[in-house]
């Protein structure tokens, strides 16, 4: 009742080998031609779908059920195509399968909350964003229905580190169930910048900075062990290295990734 964890139990159970066939599924959202096109952006749809042939690519050697994604850009990516992508991916996971959400696009808070701003969204004035935006307990709401219990959020968007603190609070891991966020299946956040930084892009590199790391994370970059693999700590580990090196270097000031998660290590991708 105090949120004071217990001393571990331990368990053995004994069941006969099977054959793994865990799955992947994506949902990659990246949106520039928004709506009202003092909001455009230059990269955020290809992000999504760089981010996506990467898993689908190198995912393939981890998961024999497949690899699976669904790529929503611009004008798909409204509120409602969102919602939509979000019920997808719900129908095509398992308890033992892998769901990654990507977003590409503009983030905003107001009164203390995070927003994601779909492609339709339309300025009329204040309550806009609260009105036609995507709160963090809609997003909440929808992750609930991911039947998977080893998911994994990519946020590169501005200010999205507020979305952590939304998911790590206590009132979230309360409606979520416990069998996703026990220590024994993993559910991860990353953010790509703190609650108050902006999330860059880089037309050098062509993407998002946040997403330009994740790919070269996944290439190889972030197997540190060396087993040809590229387990979902080592990609935290090195995202939190390199955004900050990589902003640095470009900008001349860091942007902090910002990271959430519960649960066992598990890979994504092979390297190769």
């Amino acid at each position: 009742r105090g949120d004071v964890e217990s001393r571990s139990a331990q368990v053995t159970v004994t069941r006969r080998a099977g054959a793994d066939n865990a799955r992947m599924r994506i949902l990659a959202i990246g949106i520039d031609a928004y709506l009202d096109p003092a909001l455009r952006l230059n990269s955020a749809g290809r992000d999504a779908k760089a981010v996506a042939k990467m898993f689908e690519a190198r995912g393939k050697a981890v998961f024999r059920g497949g690899v699976t994604a669904k790529v929503l850009t611009d004008e798909q990516a409204t509120r409602e195509g969102i919602a939509a992508g979000f019920a997808w991916l719900a129908s095509q996971t398992r308890p033992e399968d892998v769901a990654v959400v990507f977003f590409a696009g503009h983030g905003e808070t107001e009164n203390d909350e995070y927003f994601f701003i779909p492609q339709d969204l339309k300025y009329t004035g204040p309550g806009s964003l609260s009105q036609q935006g995507l709160s963090q307990g809609a997003l909440q709401a929808m992750v609930k229905e991911i039947p998977a219990r080893r998911v994994i959020m990519l946020l590169d968007t501005c200010k999205s580190g507020k979305l952590t603190d939304a998911f790590g609070s206590r009132g979230f891991k309360i409606k979520k169930s416990l069998t996703l966020f026990s220590q024994t299946t993993g559910t991860y956040m990353v953010a790509a910048s703190t609650a108050q930084q902006l999330a860059l892009e880089d037309t050098k590199l062509g993407h998002g900075i946040f997403t330009y790391a994740v790919l070269e994370g996944v290439k190889g970059g972030a197997d540190y062990d060396g087993d040809g693999q590229v387990s979902i700590r080592e990609l935290i580990l090195y995202l939190d290295a390199e955004v900050a090196r990589i902003s640095k270097e470009r900008f001349n000031r860091e942007q902090y990734p910002v990271a959430f998660g519960t649960g066992r290590n598990f890979p994504l991708v092979a390297t190769q």
